[in-house]
């Protein structure tokens, strides 16, 4: 394992800009994992990384050692890439010795490593097997045992868990964690589903238009969004826009009124945007709507719709005025068994779940 550093990488293609002035570093053993919609730069920075692509500017170092104009091969990083690239005329133990004999790795050697790596990601009995005998995680498997038989001190990863379904994808982000944290191998990993950064990484960059939004741990970019961008791609939160008033209210253009903590507002006559995580918003019938005066943020407005989630019910709701937002009710709330779609309702929460972001040009 090894520190990675990328220092102020761009990379362009004719006149379009793929990456733009990125810098960021992982520490050894950690888990960084790149977040963006497709085109933002993840993947083009990755193959940097890898040195499929040198960077027109910027530098890269593994473990302090500038490696930005080396090759592939001369670079301690091993790629597992979305289509797993597995020979069909090989087995699953050629496959994963594949690189170990490119190497000139010793045939004792290589036949002690392929059986360690695959022990460990549970394929011992299958190494005499073909790609095309295996299940789509099996194959996932394969692949991630011939990168990790490598023990590169990066392991970089271009989605590789995109063409598993969805239980089984669940799976394989649980183990793929669990043998990182085991060689304690520092980790990139590329994905654009926000659910699977949250849950496998250390650390989340957000990419967008070839650069960095935000930069910080699953928490911070969940709960504190700096941008109206990473709110709303983050997921499971209310993004509304408008314009600060001074006392640390903003005002919709529908009129709705949100407050925040004074402290972290704009400044009045000012564009803003504000993230309520659905989590933290109450929701009550109408009838008994005395919380929102306690809580400081109360809107009235009505059931569009209701959707089971097992442990909560997502709630949309249109409130009077037009805007829309949703709240996660826990299954067990006995005050709102009986909602329904269509019924008046009372939003309700506390000015400090009021996350103030900066508005996208678009929106301001």
């Amino acid at each position: 394992m090894a520190r990675l550093g990328v220092v102020g990488i761009t990379k362009a293609f004719g006149t379009a800009v793929g990456v733009r002035d990125v810098s960021f570093t992982a520490r050894e053993g950690e888990f960084v994992s790149l977040l963006g919609p497709s085109g933002c730069g993840k993947t083009t920075t990755l193959r940097m990384i890898a040195g499929l692509l040198i960077p027109d500017a910027g530098r890269i170092e593994i473990g302090g050692e500038d490696v930005t104009t080396l090759p592939p091969y001369r670079r301690s990083t091993s790629l597992v890439f979305q289509n797993y690239a597995l020979f069909p005329h090989m087995t699953v133990h050629g496959n994963v010795a594949f690189g170990l004999r490119m190497h000139d790795v010793t045939k004792d050697e290589t036949r002690r490593r392929v059986d360690d790596i695959l022990a460990m990601v549970g394929l011992a009995e299958l190494g005499g097997r073909y790609p095309r005998q295996l299940s789509g995680g099996q194959q996932q498997r394969v692949a991630l045992a011939r990168s990790l038989v490598l023990q590169p001190s990066v392991l970089l990863l271009d989605e590789p868990l995109s063409n598993l379904d969805a239980k089984l994808r669940e799976e394989m982000r649980v183990e793929l964690r669990l043998i990182q944290q085991r060689l304690r191998i520092t980790a990139i990993f590329v994905t654009h589903d926000q659910e699977e950064a949250l849950a496998i990484s250390d650390r989340i960059i957000v990419m967008r238009s070839g650069g960095i939004e935000q930069d910080g741990s699953p928490g911070e970019l969940f709960n504190r969004p700096r941008t109206e961008f990473v709110a709303r791609f983050m997921g499971a939160g209310n993004v509304l826009t408008g314009t600060w008033n001074g006392d640390g209210v903003l005002r919709t253009q529908s009129g709705l009124e949100i407050r925040a903590d004074r402290s972290k507002a704009g400044a009045a006559g000012s564009r803003g945007a504000v993230s309520v995580r659905a989590q933290s918003i109450r929701i009550s019938p109408a009838s008994v709507g005395a919380h929102g005066a306690l809580s400081g943020n109360a809107a009235a407005g009505s059931i569009e719709f209701l959707s089971y989630r097992g442990s909560f019910w997502v709630c949309g709701v249109r409130l009077k005025g037009g805007d829309y937002m949703q709240v996660h009710m826990p299954t067990g709330d006995d005050e709102n068994l009986s909602l329904k779609t269509g019924d008046a309702v009372t939003l309700y929460w506390e000015p400090r779940h009021t996350v103030p972001t900066i508005p996208d040009k678009a929106s301001t």
